[in-house]
């Protein structure tokens, strides 16, 4: 819960008495770690807080049309893998992660943006691209 708590937190006081608006970086890092360590259920938790923060941010933009998120990765960790022989989808099983590696990954990781100025995420970018994009929107 301290992913959401601290998130809200950031979103109250960076708001108050602020017309001119505010940028804001949020970061899931254990997920990072539980890859690293090939740490399945740590990993499956973390992204639980991440998918409620994400839930809670969506809820904000919906409130504050004028918002831009953008929800990325720096990398993948761990070669991450589901094994389709463990889970059925539906199913209330938990799900088993398969690991390939304890490092960093090639593997492209998605770029998901929603509110003012989305359609700037689309397709397949590189990471150095997406300060630029959001440099871009905010000189608008």
């Amino acid at each position: 819960v301290y992913l959401q708590k601290a998130s809200a937190k950031a979103l109250d006081v960076l708001s108050r008495n602020n017309d001119k608006g505010f940028f804001l970086m949020i970061e899931s890092a254990i997920i990072d770690g539980y890859g690293h360590n090939n740490d399945g259920e740590g990993m499956i938790e973390e992204m639980k807080e991440f998918d409620n923060t994400l839930r809670q941010l969506v809820a904000y933009v919906n409130q504050h049309p004028e918002t831009l998120l953008v929800v990325t990765a720096d990398h993948e960790t761990g070669g991450t893998g589901v094994s389709y022989k463990s889970y059925e989808v539906g199913s209330t099983t938990p799900v088993q992660l398969s690991f390939s590696t304890k490092g960093h990954t090639g593997t492209v990781v998605p770029v998901f943006a929603y509110g003012a100025g989305a359609e700037q995420f689309g397709g397949v970018m590189k990471n150095k691209d997406i300060p630029r994009k959001i440099e871009s929107l905010l000189k608008d």
